[in-house]
């Protein structure tokens, strides 16, 4: 059998032959009408390409001699093929690659792909010093939900992506329904990748066709071929990216990827909005626990908390100022809708075991809540069965080990742990004996979102609005 290949390929005339195919939307870096577009990008849900940001001062750290000098020294390796990882030295694997024919050969038995791989701090300073990608696209930008987690628990989300033609990511949607970013800044051998996209809105029916297909698109294990998103009954976004295009995938696109020609190199990361919060802890999380056990990794709940406290220090500050605040009231309101329903979900009853996830310093007086001295236990405290980030209530087993399902006594160290949604749908450990613990004190985090909510009301009281929550339908 001949292996996948994207050879020959012309967009066009896959786009001209296909009904449900569609060039993907293109602007330039240098328009004026940019924002406009990013904007429009955010409320659509609708794949974006903004191009040519290598015209000008395009620094020499992304030449792929500067990254095997300057880089890490080795790389995450795939060979698609066999779908195996491995950890190569980078100089080793830029020789194989320039080695290795730009597209895949019958009866090959290896092509390797640097995925996920650590992008150099000089990548991460060039991001958010040139001036050169619109501010409010970079991950530490203050759109960046994410950015609002303690910086002792923070999420790096960029990675640096290195291949040649006939390597691939396979059909998938970005984590917990977070927004994508990906700039490709080097390539050789005229190196460039193709992407295959759907907008937010299709989602449910992506699912279905995937299901139908016999595949589960969070499992990311296929990639389709053109024949088969010929079939697909909703839209499908072509396009070419090549040097300096940066890509910018909406909240839940299924995407697929295939690089083409020569060596190509990418710098990708996420960002999550306000659409994705709503979006991820509605339909996302669910589908995780229930259905595929992903791991959530980006501590949702745990974002929409600390927004929720960032929000309402934004507007106390505000209170007088309706040009400036609007926007921030809006996304309050939303957050304010998150919290309450979350609340709702984490409530156990009265007088549950309270177990601080940092313990309080002894004193006379009882502290005052400061949520951000609160951090989960190693780091990281997730629930063995789904994978879900634990934010409140969890339940918790010391005689059952997580990782040792035979065996009787575990660690003290090493509890299985339960989180509340999988506890509530009859999942259990081996002994069934498991204890209800909180991270919070209930009352303490009633409070927070009371706070939020008299914020929320005095600045729309002194300001005569009315602000309604965000509501996206991504059913």
């Amino acid at each position: 059998m001949n292996p996948f290949t994207c050879k020959d390929w012309d967009i066009n005339s896959i786009i001209s032959d296909t009904s449900n195919f569609f060039h993907l939307r293109r602007v330039s870096a240098s328009s004026p009408d940019v924002d406009a577009h990013i904007k429009q990008f955010e409320e659509d849900g609708i794949p974006l390409i903004i191009e040519g940001f290598h015209r000008g001062d395009w620094p020499n750290i992304f030449d792929a001699e500067w990254l095997r000098s300057h880089g890490p020294q080795t790389l995450s390796v795939r060979n698609v093929h066999t779908r195996s990882d491995s950890i190569m030295p980078t100089d080793e694997f830029f020789k194989i690659s320039r080695e290795t024919s730009p597209y895949a050969v019958p009866n090959e038995t290896a092509r390797l792909y640097g995925k996920d791989v650590e992008c150099p701090a000089e990548w991460n300073d060039w991001l958010h010093n040139a001036q050169i990608i619109p501010n409010n696209l970079l991950p530490k930008s203050s759109d960046n939900m994410l950015m609002n987690l303690p910086k002792s628990t923070p999420v790096e989300t960029l990675m640096c992506y290195i291949g040649i033609g006939d390597t691939y990511t396979p059909a998938h949607k970005d984590l917990c329904a977070s927004s994508g970013q990906n700039l490709m800044c080097y390539t050789e051998e005229d190196g460039s990748s193709i992407w295959f996209m759907t907008e937010s809105s299709s989602t449910p029916e992506v699912d279905a066709f995937f299901i139908k297909l016999g595949n589960e698109i969070d499992h990311e294990t296929r990639v389709l071929s053109v024949k088969d998103l010929a079939k697909a009954h909703f839209n499908v976004y072509v396009a070419r990216q090549r040097l300096g295009d940066l890509v910018l995938v909406p909240p839940r696109s299924c995407h697929q990827v295939i690089n083409s020609g020569g060596i190509s190199i990418k710098m990708s990361w996420s960002r999550m909005t306000i659409r994705g919060l709503i979006a991820a802890y509605y339909h996302e999380l669910p589908l995780y626990r229930r259905r595929v056990c992903r791991p959530e990794t980006y501590k949702i709940k745990s974002i929409i908390f600390y927004t929720l406290l960032h929000k309402a220090s934004q507007l106390r500050a505000l209170t007088e100022e309706q040009e400036r605040g609007v926007a921030i009231a809006a996304d309050l309101a939303s957050v304010v809708d998150l919290f309450a329903s979350i609340l709702v979900e984490e409530y156990s009853g009265p007088a549950p075991q309270f177990d601080p996830l940092t313990p309080v310093t002894a004193s006379s007086e009882p502290p005052s809540f400061d949520p951000r001295r609160y951090e989960p236990k190693d780091g990281c405290l997730v629930c063995d069965f789904c994978g879900a980030d634990i934010f409140q209530t969890y339940f918790e087993s010391e005689l059952c080990c997580a990782d040792s399902p035979d065996t009787t006594q575990a660690s003290k160290s090493d509890p299985f742990v339960l989180c509340s949604g999988c506890y509530a749908e009859g999942r259990l450990c081996k002994c069934q004996r498991m204890t209800l613990l909180q991270c919070y004190s209930f009352d303490d985090l009633h409070k927070e979102l009371q706070d939020a909510i008299i914020v929320l009301e005095t600045y729309q009281t002194k300001n005569r609005l009315t602000i309604d929550a965000q509501r996206f339908d991504f059913q």
